[in-house]
């Protein structure tokens, strides 16, 4: 619905769903637009409400709030099975008091599943709350007819072609606790909020990402180490289970530091660039921050992805020579998809190898679980061999939960008897083990 004169107009809309069922529709959804008001009170303007309203089986649907303020709630309702125009669920205009709680995003189709793009038009001093809280996003993909559609990258305008989450406008969006996972889209989450600050941050702590490996979590979100004009999403500590009841991550993990050979994110360590027989790739925005130096030697080549540069808040040395300048160029479709071609046999062969450890409880050695007896990966014989070392220390079990994606706050480790098999009603344990003593590296 369009209301009539947005811009000035003395009405006040309450818009309230509470207990329906959409369902089968052909085209549409909810859409409306509300209007400016000329003089108002922050207690009494408008409201939007859904309260267990489904929406099932729309084709060419979405939900879309636009318009003036408002408070805006959306709680315990199902959106599921919809094949969306665009996206499913968006608010733009100016901002909204929202909270987005307990809802479930199940089978949808589309660009996104949810974005807020917001914009300070209003004379609101301070910020307007908004809570987006105990989601369940899962197992949505893109609409099938958008796969085969031409992918245009404007340097202007660049972004993901699909996510679960987008965070743009200048609104800032506390998104916790939520539920992400089995989304077939380029990413979880856009954190693509504006503001004219460096330090430009949004939170979306305590969810559940769809794995508890920091890394892999790290790759479903695009943020400001992917483009530079994007927020810092501050996403640790996380969930460890698809569970809004899970325990929680450790606070603080290292950043992946930028080297040679991942010129992206943010620069926080000196760094220099030699000649080399071939060119450097920046596949994401790189960042030098101020406390860091980025140094270009002579001959240097750089190729850069589509809309990618380089961000110096810090010094950046880049001087070449006439017989050696330094050569920066676009990055060709055809070396782009070789690239992540490879990227992508890597990652499948990693799938493929064993993570080094596991914990293995009654005879049974399953992923997931949290206790155990220590088996450890042999690599030369491509056995999994039983930790048999009597200097095996507590900072060692803590070591291995980091490696399995369990917390380390409360360890406890034993030595221990282990009964392998049975042989007349008589147990037996394995012989196999390595007799030297191991020594953890790294964190």
């Amino acid at each position: 619905m369009y209301f009539r004169d947005l811009r000035s107009s003395n009405n006040l809309y309450h818009w309230i769903l509470r207990e329906n069922q959409i369902e089968r529709n052909k085209e549409g959804g909810f859409q409306i637009s509300l209007p400016y008001v000329w003089q108002y009170d922050e207690n009494h303007t408008h409201s939007v409400h859904f309260e267990n309203v489904t929406f099932r089986n729309n084709e060419n649907f979405e939900t879309h709030i636009a318009g003036h303020y408002s408070k805006l709630h959306v709680i315990n309702s199902l959106f599921e099975d919809n094949i969306c125009k665009g996206g499913l669920f968006s608010v733009t205009g100016m901002e909204k008091e929202m909270i987005i709680y307990k809802n479930r995003f199940f089978r949808n189709q589309g660009s996104f599943v949810a974005v807020f793009d917001t914009d300070s038009q209003s004379e609101i001093v301070g910020a307007v709350s908004a809570y987006f809280h105990e989601n369940q996003i899962k197992f949505n993909r893109v609409n099938p007819r958008m796969i085969n559609e031409v992918k245009v990258i404007n340097n202007a305008t660049y972004q993901p072609m699909s996510y679960a989450l987008g965070l743009k406008g200048h609104q800032k969006i506390n998104v916790t606790k939520n539920l992400f996972g089995d989304n077939q889209l380029d990413y979880e989450l856009l954190a693509g909020t504006k503001t004219a600050k460096i330090d430009n941050m949004v939170n979306v702590k305590l969810n559940w990402w769809g794995t508890a490996d920091s890394k892999m979590i790290r790759e479903r979100i695009f943020d400001f180490d992917d483009w530079n004009s994007y927020a810092l999403a501050l996403y640790k500590p996380y969930l460890q289970r698809d569970d809004f009841d899970s325990p929680i991550s450790v606070s603080y993990e290292p950043e992946d530091e930028v080297t040679i050979d991942n010129l992206s994110g943010r620069l926080l360590h000196p760094l220099i660039l030699y000649k080399r027989n071939r060119p450097y790739v920046v596949k994401s925005d790189l960042t030098i921050m101020p406390n860091a130096m980025l140094t270009i030697g002579p001959g240097v080549e750089l190729e850069f992805y589509p809309s990618v540069g380089i961000l110096a808040l810090g010094p950046l040395i880049a001087q070449g020579q006439p017989e050696n300048p330094i050569v920066m160029k676009p990055i060709t479709i055809q070396k782009m998809e070789q690239l992540e071609f490879q990227e992508k046999m890597r990652a499948r062969q990693m799938e493929k190898e064993p993570k080094g450890v596991r914990l293995c409880a009654e005879e049974k050695c399953e992923v997931g679980i949290n206790q155990g007896f220590l088996e450890y990966f042999n690599k030369t014989t491509l056995q999994w061999v039983p930790m048999c070392d009597d200097r095996f220390t507590e900072r060692n079990v803590q070591v291995v939960c980091r490696q399995l994606g369990f917390d380390t706050l409360n360890v406890f480790f034993d030595y221990g008897k282990r009964w392998e098999y049975m042989y007349n009603h008589i147990p037996v344990s394995r012989v196999r083990k390595w007799p030297e003593p191991f020594q953890c590296v790294g964190e």
